[in-house]
């Protein structure tokens, strides 16, 4: 099931930002000169920085995945709980109003459980 209209993260994209960042520091290295100090710690530490890129990069998408994310199913709740309201609506209708806001809180409940299983088998229950 998708995470509620969100795109997910990609760690594609993270890498790619990362490979961009070491390729750059690599090119500001040999600019620099590659046997100046500057140049030669920048060739060394390439790897690490391009790793750490890619870990910021990645970071960064899933927060805003997150936050866009959230940001939607607020406006959905609060449309469906506005219908709610409404006085003249049949019940018939009030009840499938009803079934959406618990479709959505369960969608909600499964996309907070996916994040938590990508982090680590969860624990079996005792």
């Amino acid at each position: 099931m998708a995470s509620l209209g969100s795109p997910e993260p990609n760690r594609t994209k993270a890498t790619i930002g990362g490979v961009g960042g070491g390729t750059g520091l690599v090119a500001l290295a040999q600019s620099i000169g590659p046997t100046s100090t500057a140049g030669i710690l920048l060739l060394y530490l390439a790897p690490v920085i391009t790793y750490i890129a890619g870990a910021v990069v990645y970071f960064i998408e899933v927060q805003a995945a997150r936050y866009l994310e959230q940001r939607l199913v607020r406006s959905a709740r609060r449309t469906l709980r506005e219908q709610l309201k409404n006085e003249t609506m049949s019940p018939a209708h009030r009840a499938r109003i009803r079934r959406k806001l618990e479709e959505l809180e369960e969608n909600l409940a499964d996309a907070e459980l996916r994040r938590v299983k990508v982090m680590g088998e969860l624990p079996e229950k005792t």
